[in-house]
């Protein structure tokens, strides 16, 4: 009964009123089915006795034939309402995986990349869905439906109802053995498929690599093994059910031969009447029909939960409800380790400066910026954005909080245009400032009008104005399910918590608005106007690695807040005029701000970084200005040498 309630929870918050109310009705249908299906064979009795008396009735074979042919329509409406139930779920949940990518950390793609999680986004939440194309509504009235029948032919005859429980003995213990072989293999598979679709993915990507470097045949033979070992799961699962279901129809096909021989010496001896045998007949499959029900619901309860378990991890949780109370990164004694390896110690940094990170590779740079992303969690300490922890700050407020120019270059398949401003609509500077203002004063009345909310709370007094605005703030959108209660945890934490309007704001005002005059500014500074009105290709494969690096950076300095930024190893792939150009823009557009700058490149630390700090096992181990630590004649002078003698060959 545990399985069965996860199950309906799972589909009952995932259905809107107009689906429940469909619900309803394939109820109500199922009740009128299940009851005509037993009344046919009694009106099928009640015509071949009037025949073999004489004395038939055309209303009687009107009633059968209206009942008859109300069956088969019904069975098209339940048909087509199924479908549309599955289709519903089905974009629900894919919606859902797709929604909680950008809100909580995702296991899958850490682990196994974007392939495998593509695989469950499709694969997992289409198998799920598959589930809903059975009427289980009807399968529960029919066993009702069975019993009744088998009370009806009882009283004609006691060798149907015997040779069907002896049977159902026997099938029962068939499906319970097949299905368990059936889930055990059908799950080993499923795991393969998610090891090998992004070994497959990886394989395709770096194909020219492979045909350059590779044994190719080597290669492809190691892929092809793991095919086969998922092929042999599956093959093993399908035998079962093969054998399950053969098994299964072979007993009934047993029982009905048996009844036949029987009930023809009953018949010869006039204990059974030819009509009772005839309506019989059309109750065997009815009785049988729990047997077929059961054996679906068990196999599919046991699949759901396969299933359920790939994606649970990534299904929508309760949203973060923090918000940061200014723009400030502090880090707190933090300390995180890889395998035993410290590679943060006791670190304390506030970011109110331009400061520049320095260190030898593998010296926690890199822990440093996911620890402040809130993507990795410090084993001591904790970073706050705002005065908030940021495990406690819901991820797409900290990622637009936090401008960051990243040296992983993504590039969509689209123009320049929706590269640099992700779709956002281009105002006038003036516009922008008077629409920015004029949001300012509705988010401070919102709150505002929170704030003065008596105890208890009356979310439905809320405006839906209001209500639409906490859902931009916090991401919410028809994917959460108890939205309600979320709405009601939300307007709490506003009421009792300390909350920067005017930079809260900003932020969620860049998410949607750019100025247009900025944008054209960006763009011709960083000569990127030969890239308008035509797409950049998949991961910008249709444009050089230096234009990726423009593209990204104009993207990064778009945005119209004075929220903290992170540059992390810029300009990558410039030559070195272009890196000079881009410099000068870099620092112009951060000047009065505060952020991180990473760079083994030490021209680019000395020119934005106002103080840098020297990271060495974990530690800082200096910090000053540029002179100030060539001075020292410590690590960064070592790595500042290194760095010129390199630039020099």
């Amino acid at each position: 009964m545990g399985k069965i309630k996860i199950v309906f929870k799972f589909v009952s918050s995932r259905f809107g009123k107009k689906i429940k109310k469909s619900v309803l009705f394939i109820m109500l249908i199922s009740i009128i089915v299940n009851i005509l299906t037993i009344i046919l064979p009694l009106l099928q009795k009640n015509i071949i006795d009037a025949i073999i008396n004489n004395n038939i009735e055309n209303g009687l074979i009107f009633v059968f034939l209206i009942s008859g042919l109300t069956i088969s329509i019904i069975y098209v409406i339940e048909s087509l309402l199924l479908e549309n139930l599955f289709r519903n779920l089905k974009g629900r949940i894919q919606y859902e995986l797709l929604t909680s990518i950008t809100r909580q950390d995702n296991k899958i793609i850490d682990q196994r990349g974007p392939g495998a999680y593509m695989t469950g986004l499709f694969g997992n939440s289409e198998q799920i869905s598959m589930l809903l194309k059975k009427n289980y509504f009807s399968m529960i009235i029919g066993v009702m439906v069975s019993l009744v029948a088998l009370t009806i032919s009882a009283k004609w005859t006691l060798i149907f109802p015997t040779l069907v429980i002896v049977s159902y003995i026997l099938i029962f213990a068939i499906i319970k053995i097949t299905n368990k072989i059936h889930i055990n293999n059908f799950t080993k598979a499923r795991e393969l498929v998610f090891e090998t679709n992004p070994k497959m993915l990886e394989f395709i990507e770096n194909r020219r690599s492979i045909s350059g470097y590779g044994n190719i045949l080597k290669l492809e033979n190691k892929i092809y093994e793991l095919f086969k070992k998922r092929d042999n799961y599956f093959k093993k699962a399908s035998y079962a059910s093969i054998f399950g279901n053969s098994a299964i129809s072979a007993i009934k096909n047993i029982v009905l031969t048996l009844f036949f021989i029987f009930a023809m010496f009953q018949i010869q001896k006039g204990k059974l009447e030819l009509s009772a045998f005839i309506a019989i007949l059309s109750y065997f499959p009815i009785v049988f029909k729990p047997i077929d029900s059961i054996q679906e619901i068990y196999s599919n309860i046991n699949k759901f939960e396969m299933f359920y378990k790939r994606i649970e991890d990534n299904l929508l949780k309760k949203p973060k409800l923090y918000l940061p109370q200014n723009n400030t990164i502090k880090i707190n004694n933090c300390s995180f380790s890889y395998s035993n390896t410290e590679i943060i110690e006791n670190l304390n940094l506030e970011v109110n400066k331009k400061i520049g990170l320095v260190g030898l590779s593998g010296e926690g740079k890199s822990t440093i910026l996911k620890m402040i992303f809130g993507e990795i969690s410090p084993l001591k300490g904790y970073v706050e954005l705002g005065n908030i922890d940021v495990r406690k700050i819901h991820k797409p407020f900290i990622y637009s909080s936090i401008k960051y120019y990243s040296q992983e270059m993504e590039i969509f398949d689209e123009d320049l245009n929706f590269n640099v401003t992700l779709g956002k609509i281009g105002l006038s500077e003036n516009d922008y400032r008077k629409k920015l203002k004029n949001y300012k004063n509705q988010l401070f009345k919102f709150m505002e009008e929170i704030k003065k909310m008596k105890e208890p709370l009356n979310i439905k007094t809320l405006n839906n104005k209001y209500i639409e605005m906490i859902y931009e703030i916090y991401n919410i959108n028809d994917c959460y399910t108890e939205k309600e209660k979320i709405l009601y945890d939300i307007t709490e934490k506003i009421k009792n918590n300390k909350i920067n309007i005017s930079f809260i704001a900003e932020v969620l005002f860049s998410r949607n608005y750019y100025i247009k005059e900025k944008y054209e500014n960006i763009i011709l500074k960083l000569e990127l106007e030969k890239l308008e009105n035509r797409k950049l290709g998949q991961r910008g494969k249709k444009i050089s690695g230096g234009e990726k690096n423009r593209v990204c950076m104009a993207r990064f300095l778009l945005p119209e807040h004075n929220g903290p930024f992170i540059i992390d190893e810029p300009f990558t792939s410039l030559d070195a005029i272009s890196e000079g150009k881009n410099l000068k823009i870099l620092k112009k557009y951060i000047e009065n701000k505060s952020g991180i700058i990473i760079s083994h490149k030490i021209n680019v630390i000395k020119e934005l970084a106002d103080e840098i700090i020297v990271i060495d096992k974990g530690k800082i181990i200096e910090k000053g200005k540029h002179n100030e630590l060539i001075k020292n004649q410590k690590l960064y002078s070592k790595i500042y040498k290194n760095f010129a003698k390199m630039k020099n060959v």
